[in-house]
């Protein structure tokens, strides 16, 4: 499956760590792995994916730090970590005209984007969550 360009495996029930296997499907433009009981950290192997524009990897219970090679992906324009245990810095991201963050406000990232949080306060919305938005500095 070397040209899938989308993948969702969104509330399927995966468990364990996040499949190295993915890292192979490098034409994936959109990875969406949200709401699944994976554990464990974001693997570097994520910079493989050259040609991704959104990853969403939110709802699950990831730990550790995004991994700098976030840097690298230079198409991603969004991705989606709510929801994980997840610390650290956030790594520079490349330069699209906008990226968008979407965090737990409980999880503890520092650095950039420089954007002010926009908690929300609607009904329909989880409590916690924060959406970061800012134009994305440049690497």
């Amino acid at each position: 499956m070397p040209k899938l360009k989308e993948l969702h495996l969104g509330g399927t029930g995966r468990t364990g760590q996040i499949p190295a296997d993915l890292w192979t499907l490098t034409a994936l433009t959109r990875l969406r792995i949200s709401a699944n009981l994976l554990e464990g950290r974001i693997p570097a192997g994520v910079s493989a994916l050259k040609d991704i524009q959104t990853i969403y990897f939110s709802f699950n219970d990831l730990t550790g730090p995004l991994p700098d090679e976030f840097k690298n992906l230079n198409q991603l324009s969004a991705f989606g970590v709510q929801q994980n245990l997840l610390t650290g810095t956030i790594p520079p991201l490349p330069n699209p005209s906008t990226c968008s963050l979407a965090i737990e406000t409980t999880a503890e990232f520092y650095g950039s984007p420089k954007a002010e949080k926009n908690c929300f306060s609607n009904p329909g919305s989880a409590p916690g969550n924060c959406a970061l938005t800012d134009n994305c500095p440049p690497l």
